[in-house]
């Protein structure tokens, strides 16, 4: 699976429903943890609010997508320990 390189690619501020892509049913997280594949979620600024640039995500739709992570039992590491883990 492809990586992430904002969480542009992943949510869009113009789509009330954004949230529903990564998270949803059948979405980035389920794909990823269905196919034991890896999937890198950058957050350039997490913004109180709404989201108003789309290189940015709101506090809300970040806790969705920890949210929905934890409760699908997807692990979270930060890169510097995958790398030392995995590598």
């Amino acid at each position: 699976m492809p990586a992430l390189s904002s969480p542009a690619s992943a949510t869009s501020t113009s789509d009330p429903a954004h949230t529903a892509r990564p998270t949803g049913a059948g979405g980035m997280l389920d794909r990823c943890r269905l196919g034991g594949s890896w999937l890198v979620l950058t957050f350039r600024q997490i913004a109180n609010g709404t989201a108003t640039d789309p290189t940015h995500c709101s506090v809300a739709d970040f806790q969705t997508i920890m949210a929905v992570t934890n409760s699908r039992n997807i692990p979270v590491l930060p890169v510097g320990d995958v790398l030392r883990t995995y590598l």
